[in-house]
């Protein structure tokens, strides 16, 4: 196939060679080699990977070792990111760049175009060459750990850090730089990762038709039923807010897998199982924060104060934080405390929408300081050895693409920003240092317009007027606004045309800015700049998890909490203090990170790779619309790709200090370059037209130095050939001779190993002679140790029959005293079941009384009904009234003597009931008058407790003062001890209660008697009166049951009285007890308080003598008193 034919199939490998350049020509050729299945395209140094959505068979082991024995691989093999790679590697290694032996590969293009691949294909490449130059087993050992621990990293910081965006489902919501260390021998020995601006918003609030973090969703849908229970989990649909489905929701196979893969990663790296525990808990912790609603309630100062709607809700966080009760954590969001500047301190209620901002920020808090701290665990893990002993390293940095969303927030200006940043280095490595250093050399060279972006960098980050800075001074007011922010953004840039205001958002409280970017216009919403900046966390929800029982969430915060810390001491900072706090907002942080970053990369020499995503629908290679013109040219666009191409054609790649070209390629000549100068050794070496000499440097075309070094290294080849050969020549003489030195050696081993058979011999048989004298001596010393040994057996038989003898009368004896004790233990126990059992038939038989009793009273009652009868049927089957009479009148007289011997016998139960009764009520008054003396004595004893307290107080102030207030003060304290001893033997009196009589029964009226002459009117009035007796009858049957209701209402009565007067007498011990120990306790704190007063009479009285002493020694011996010694008596007492 001839070259054009290729290159129509296949495309051009590096767009320098482009016949025709301009921007159709090079989307024509990525779309040709895009549609062959090469994702890879150079431009001089440049590596342009078009993302093919599906993995290719580019790399291989084969592949990988091709590529590393290849001397150039941009001029040797085909495109490939393996080149930019081993060209890193290559310039570390080997010494090419003195000035800057390390190494930088930056991954750059927009979500979705394949840097995150990107970059694990480049650490792959590195640590798979590293393995293959390792020349020992434990080298090689180490180097496949540290190569298997980086490599298990990407997953672990993609569960925790990549999220489904609406542009790519493997998005990277946060900015990698690893930095891969290497020793002076050429090998890794460790690595480092440094992470930049986190997305935290998306923890609690996703963008709608995005999704949150992959490891919260293999979290909530991944783990088995045991770990769910123990973390209180709850499904991953109930989690609708911080969970949603984004573009669908995955399987529970699926989810489990995730999870599985995340722990897998965590325990190769060398997590230990309970730090992934910790993990697991601490994002429990955040989805039971992100679950949590609140509503409103008027507090009693009429204000708005928030409530958590869902208490359970509340419990299940504050059980997976580890805080102490549920109250606090609901305090914590609901409330905030403010200390003023005299110390006060008042406490404001935070409404609904504020209580869900605390709790949003403390869930961002927790996941933001737990992936930097899995971050940095996972340096000490893959960095353990490199410390200090780091000849190099190479980094390779996969940041967040160029972001144009719908809605453009704080993340996205952060993230445009850095973007602006790389875009201005790579401008500065491609354009102007190349052209700086041509034009400083001398070099011809034609001029080559760019897109320069720093006016764009300016804009945002210049000191005191940048936007960053302007979002930092309006922070820092206590009214600041989004509105104000860029109000003074538009005036300090109001010149500017990469910056405005629609005209409609310029009276909007939050209104929008757009920005013309690099890669075009962006319009960003400061809705919430201002709290995204600041990231607010609460003084009271850093006190909470200061005190929470788990060791991680406590140690997340300790950074910003010292230990014992509490809130009114962070709150109670200084302004000073709090203006260093405010200094550390995320735009700061962020900015420093990124300044330090680009600091290091300029330190080190940079390889591009520039990732091209072909479309927005992720469609492979082969599929309609795989390759669409419009968004690829705006990518190339972005990123100068045509620029680059121009300046790449029209350059000289490899350019090398002068002295350094004679020393590498001045052998090629051999004796021929001995004398000759620059320009005629590079006329010998260098066609016309591949070189240009500068002032200091010499600059070599494209294909030039490949060349140049295939030469040098066929030279030494042939030299190493030389050298070998003479090298083998002199080995085979030195093994001749050791050959010959070796025959001597073996002649005279054959010589001694015939001397030695014979010896062997003689020595067999002498010892043949000596074993069997030694077996006839041995089985004689065998037959007295037998006989020995059966009398050992003798007398140890003899003395075993002797001690178990001794051992039975001992078992015996014991065995007896057992038999006693058990026998008055069980004889005990047999006394009080019979005292049991003797209560027990007694009140069996009060009850068989009371139940007899009942019988009678009920077989009376049935024989006066049997008497009714009888008397009716007497009265039916009469025939002489007279006898009739007579009849009726001996059944009255009868009647009435049993209703009167039962009223009585009534009258004497209710008089014994009354009598108990009135016991009752005696108990009770005298219980009644012992609980008022009890209350009294309580009451005195509180009034001599104030009493002794107050004494107390005035002690304390009477030792402050002269000598005349503690002489008062122990005339008090006789007084107190007198009051208190008369006040403890006070008497109790006794009480009485009243008898109440029982009120007497009713009288009974009798029968008239009745004239017999009336016969016929007789006998209808006995019938009357008949009837009269049943209805009394009745009536006394009906006293009679309330009279017994009463007895057992009265009796359940005694038994509550009685079971009361118990308890009160046990509580009046147990308080005559405090009262005791309460009296000793002041007694022995008066004897304390009179030893104090001692001590200070003791005190006074040395101070006394002291003053005497000195006055003494200052007083003249004439006795004349100077002016200052009546100032010096009362200044000396004081």
């Amino acid at each position: 196939m001839t070259d054009v034919a290729e290159h129509e199939v296949k495309g051009v490998g590096d767009m320098v060679n482009l016949s025709t350049l301009n921007e159709e020509s090079i989307l024509d050729n990525l779309k040709v080699r895009f549609d062959a299945g090469l994702p890879y395209t150079t431009c001089g140094q440049i590596c342009v990977s078009v993302n093919p959505f599906k993995w290719l068979p580019l790399y291989t082991d084969d592949e990988i070792k091709r590529y590393h024995g290849a001397v150039d691989p941009f001029s040797s093999e085909a495109p490939h990111i393996y080149s930019v790679a081993h060209a890193a590697r290559r310039r570390l290694t080997q010494g090419v760049s003195d000035e800057l032996p390390s190494q930088s590969i930056l991954v750059s293009g927009e979500s979705g175009a394949g840097k995150t691949e990107a970059t694990k294909i480049c650490m792959r490449y590195l640590a798979a060459v590293d393995s293959l130059d390792s020349n020992s087993p434990s080298s090689m050992r180490h180097a496949a750990a540290l190569t298997e621990r980086v490599l298990q990293s990407s997953p672990v910081l993609e569960a925790f850090g990549n999220a489904q965006t609406s542009r790519n489902n493997n998005s990277s919501r946060f900015g990698k730089f690893l930095q891969l260390r290497y020793g002076r021998n050429g090998h890794q020995i460790g690595a480092g990762i440094s992470t930049y601006l986190l997305e935290r918003s998306r923890v609690v609030r996703p963008p709608a038709g995005e999704a949150n973090y992959h490891v919260l969703y293999s979290l909530a849908g991944g783990i088995d039923d045991a770990q769910r229970q123990e973390l209180e989990l709850l499904s991953e649909e109930q989690y609708e807010e911080a969970l949603p489905a984004g573009t669908g929701r995955g399987s529970a196979d699926t989810r489990r897998k995730t999870w599985v893969a995340a722990t897998e990663a965590l325990a190769a790296i060398g997590f230990s199982a309970e730090e992934v525990k910790e993990l697991a808990r601490a994002l429990a912790s955040v989805l039971a924060l992100s679950s949590l609603h609140f509503g409103w309630r008027d507090d009693d100062q009429g204000q708005r104060c928030a409530v958590p709607k869902d208490a359970e809700a509340c419990q299940r966080a504050a059980r997976c934080l580890q805080v102490d009760g549920t109250c606090d954590l609901a305090v914590s969001l609901c409330e905030r405390r403010t200390f003023l500047s005299t110390g006060d301190m008042y406490v404001k209620a935070l409404d609904e929408v504020q209580a869900a901002d605390a709790a949003a920020a403390l869930a961002k808090a927790i996941y933001g300081r737990m992936f930097d701290a899995i971050v940095s665990r996972i340096n000490e893990l893959i960095d353990s050895e490199s410390s200090g002993s780091a000849a190099g390293f190479i980094g390779v940095l996969d940041i967040f693409g160029f972001e144009v969303f719908q809605t453009n927030s704080f993340e996205q200006l952060c993230i445009n920003f850095a973007n602006e940043m790389l875009q201005q280095q790579f401008n500065l490595d491609t354009f102007r240092f190349q052209q700086a250093e041509y034009e400083a050399e001398g070099v011809p060279w034609a001029h080559i317009e760019y897109e320069d972006n720093a006016a764009v960098i300016e804009l945002l980050a210049k000191r005191r007027v940048g936007a960053f800075a302007l979002l930092e001074e309006e922070c820092r007011l206590q009214a600041g606004s989004a509105d104000a922010f860029v109000d003074k953004l538009m005036r300090e840039h109001r010149d500017s045309k990469i910056i405005s205001v629609p005209p409609l958002q310029r009276d909007v409280k939050c209104p929008t800015f757009n920005v013309v970017h690099y890669a075009g216009s962006v319009s960003y919403d400061t809705a919430l700049f201002l709290q995204k900046n600041t990231d607010p966390l609460h003084p009271e929800l850093l006190e909470l998890m200061s005190r929470s029982q788990s060791k991680y969430l406590r140690s997340l915060f300790q950074a910003q909490v010292a230990a014992g810390a509490s809130a009114e001491e962070v709150a109670k900072t200084t302004a000073s203090q709090r203006q260093r706090l405010w200094s550390a907002t995320v735009g700061t942080r962020f900015k420093g990170q990124l300044d330090s970053l680009m600091a290091t990369i300029k330190t080190t020499h940079v390889h591009y790779v520039r990732c091209i995503k072909p479309n927005a629908k992720a469609l492979a290679a082969g599929e309609e619309e795989a390759f669409d013109r419009h968004l690829v040219t705006e990518q190339l666009r972005c990123g100068g790709m045509l620029e680059a191409v121009r300046i790449a054609r029209a350059a000289y790649p490899h350019r090398l200090p002068v002295e350094t070209f004679k020393r590498l390629f001045e052998p090629l000549l051999g004796d021929k370059a001995r004398g000759m100068s620059l320009e005629q050794l590079a006329e010998e070496l260098l066609t016309d037209g591949s070189y240009c000499l500068g002032k200091s440097k010499i600059f070599l075309r494209p294909g030039v130095m490949p060349s140049l070094e295939e030469r040098r290294s066929e030279q030494r080849a042939l030299k190493a050939t030389v050298l070998q050969r003479a090298a083998r020549g002199m080995l085979a003489r030195s093994r001749l001779r050791h050959a010959i030195k070796n025959a001597v050696s073996l002649q005279a081993a054959a010589r001694r190993r015939t001397a030695r058979r014979n010896a062997q011999r003689r020595r067999s048989s002498i010892e043949l002679m000596q074993r069997l004298q030694r077996g006839a001596a041995a089985r004689v010393r065998v037959k007295a140790l037998r006989r020995c040994l059966a009398a050992t057996r003798l007398q140890m038989g003899a003395r075993r029959h002797l001690c178990e003898k001794v051992y039975c009368t001992q078992r015996r004896a014991a065995v007896k005293v057992q038999t006693k004790a058990r026998m008055v233990h069980a004889h005990r126990i047999f006394i009080e079941k019979m005292e049991q059992e003797r209560l027990r038939q007694t009140h069996l038989g009060q009850l068989k009384e009371a139940r007899d009793r009942l019988e009678a009273e009920a077989m009376m009652k049935e024989q006066l009904l049997a008497d009714k009868q009888r008397l009716e049927k007497e009265l039916a089957m009469a025939v002489r009234p007279s006898d009739m009479e007579e009849q009726l009148q001996r059944a009255r007289a009868d009647h009435s003597q049993e209703l009167s011997r039962l009223l009585e016998n009534q009258e004497q139960e209710l008089l014994a009931l009354r009598t108990q009764l009135d016991d009752t009520t005696t108990l009770l008054s005298i219980e009644k008058a012992a609980r008022e003396r009890e209350a009294r004595r309580a009451e005195q004893a509180v009034l001599q407790l104030s009493l002794e307290r107050s004494a107390h107080q005035k002690v304390q102030r009477a030792l402050e003062v002269e000598k005349a207030s503690t002489a008062a003060m122990k005339a008090r304290l006789r007084t107190k001890s007198t009051q208190r001893v008369d006040a403890t033997a006070s008497s109790v009196d006794d009480g009485h209660g009243d008898t109440k009589r029982a009120p007497s029964a009713e009288a009974i009226n009798t029968v008239s008697d009745l004239e017999v002459a009336r016969r016929v009117d007789a006998l209808a009035r006995r019938e009357e009166e008949i009837e009269r007796l049943q209805s009394e009858l009745q009536m006394a049957v009906q006293r009679e049951d309330s009279l017994r209701k009463k007895l057992s209402h009265v009796q359940n009565e005694r038994g509550r009285d009685r079971q009361k007067l118990d308890n009160l007498s046990n509580n009046a011990r147990v308080k005559q007890q405090q009262i005791e120990l309460d009296l000793r306790h002041w007694r022995n704190e008066a004897e304390r308080l009179q030893g104090e007063v001692n001590k200070r009479d003791q005190w006074l009285k040395k101070a006394r003598d002291i003053i005497t002493e000195y006055q003494k020694r200052t007083i003249p011996p004439s006795g004349a008193q100077s002016p200052a010694t009546p100032s010096a008596m009362p200044s000396a007492k004081r």
